[in-house]
């Protein structure tokens, strides 16, 4: 498969590579320890729209604390 997943910015102009499930040794749980590892999260530096992104982690790890404080991928 072709995947900017490495360097995934969210106007699409990361930079594609192949690559296959040899990247995480077939094993589904290394799978999502890569996938986990290139989400945007503390100190990133990528912007959207001029923006810059969130650390779309406090989204995984207490989405009801992000809602509640209408919180958003970008920031304002």
């Amino acid at each position: 498969m072709v995947t900017d997943i490495e360097d995934w910015k969210p106007d699409g102009t990361g930079k594609k590579r192949r690559i296959n499930s040899d990247r995480w040794e077939g094993d589904s749980l290394k799978w999502f320890v890569y996938w986990m590892q290139n989400i945007p999260g503390a100190n990133h530096r990528l912007t959207y729209k001029g923006k810059k992104l969130a650390n779309w982690w406090v989204f995984i790890g207490d989405f009801d604390h992000a809602m509640q404080r209408g919180m958003k991928l970008d920031r304002q």
